[in-house]
């Protein structure tokens, strides 16, 4: 399988690379396959088909990050306000831990 830039995928923290991974010929597959089932049953397929080309590209999707994913994990923010918390109350939402 060749490597390949989806739309978008110069988006993101810098450094990162999100390499797209996926055959050409699999996606002509599903859309076909879709399209085919879709008929048959008369449109009833439409939500598997939507779910099935979704799998498809998620499942394609990799993230390789340009460091330590332990340090990005440990590190902590320097200042935590507290508005979050004060739009919870001010909108009557339950935020529990």
């Amino acid at each position: 399988m060749r490597e390949s830039r989806p739309p978008g995928s110069e988006r993101g923290a810098p450094g990162n690379r999100r390499p797209y991974r996926n055959s050409p010929w699999g996606l002509v597959w599903i859309g076909v396959s879709n399209f085919v089932l879709t008929v048959v049953t008369l449109g009833l397929f439409i939500p598997w088909a939507m779910v099935r080309l979704a799998k498809f590209q998620l499942e394609a999707i990799r993230l390789v990050p340009a460091g330590n994913l332990e340090e990005f994990v440990a590190a902590e923010p320097d200042e935590i306000g507290a508005v979050g918390e004060e739009a919870a109350t001010a909108f009557d939402f339950d935020i529990s831990l």
